[in-house]
């Protein structure tokens, strides 16, 4: 059965209902048929198969021949898809359009002006806003500051440390303070590379970090609340000038008793 190899899910995806697609394929395996032979093939009811061959003829997906008794031709898979395709990229440009329509509604002084407010937020996976750190990190001015695990830095691999990279181009003061690695063993590449830059201050702390924190240009702190992975961990997001102080007080005691970068 078609269902069961797979093409009708993937002529749903494209853009065609489950029953234009039976019906399309039922064609396609019979070749040129009259539309009892279709229903049956497509194991539908002969009007309802008689319904969608019309809009299939209409779409221009199967084509009627003038004999006695009309048959069916379906045109072949290989000429469909790339029309369904095209079809699919058109809907997709006019939903971007309408999508970037609303975010503009959305992006009025009243919405600026709540952005502002205090929150504290819990967010229960970094997974679903990663593009929002990065985000963040584009958006520092003057300082990014760091307590965090060598296990995590090496999750957050090269394309994290891009955005710091770019960050220190931009004068951007990055302190990062990371667990001392074990022997045998380094710290991430690059972790390493952006320790080559002057406004790049890396420190050691011997035992495991318990947690994590960054805290961006003093305006806004993310809190790492577990010792689950990086990408599983909850994590407490605040602009509140208490919380914030608070992380600073902390922060700054550990990066003061950490042991410089050789």
């Amino acid at each position: 059965m078609y269902q069961e190899s797979g093409e009708i899910p993937v002529l749903i995806e494209l853009g065609i209902n489950t029953t234009q697609a039976r019906v399309y394929l039922a064609v396609l395996k019979v070749g040129e048929a009259i539309a009892s032979t279709i229903a049956k093939t497509a194991r539908i009811d002969r009007a309802e198969t008689y319904r969608v061959l019309t809009q299939l003829q209409e779409m221009g997906y199967v084509k009627k021949t003038l004999s006695y008794p009309s048959t069916f031709i379906a045109i072949p898979i290989k000429e469909l898809v790339p029309v369904l395709i095209r079809k699919k990229k058109k809907q997709i440009a006019k939903l971007e359009e309408k999508a970037a329509q609303m975010i503009q509604r959305f992006s009025n002084e009243n919405m600026k002006a709540k952005s502002r407010d205090e929150y504290i937020l819990i967010i229960p996976k970094v997974e679903m806003i990663l593009e929002e750190i990065r985000k963040d990190i584009r958006r520092v001015k003057k300082s990014d500051d760091f307590l965090t695990s060598i296990e995590d830095q090496d999750k957050i691999g090269y394309e994290d440390g891009m955005y710091l990279a770019k960050a220190l181009k931009k004068e951007v003061k990055i302190r990062m303070v990371i667990d001392k690695p074990s022997k045998g063993k380094s710290i991430p590449k690059h972790v390493q590379e952006l320790a080559q830059h002057p406004n790049f201050f890396l420190r050691y702390i011997p035992k495991k970090i318990c947690c994590e924190l960054v805290i961006q240009d003093n305006e806004k702190v993310w809190i790492k609340t577990t010792t689950k992975s990086y990408y599983q961990s909850p994590w407490l997001i605040s602009n509140k000038p208490q919380i914030i102080a608070l992380a600073r007080a902390y922060f700054d005691k550990i990066f003061e008793d950490a042991t410089p970068d050789s």
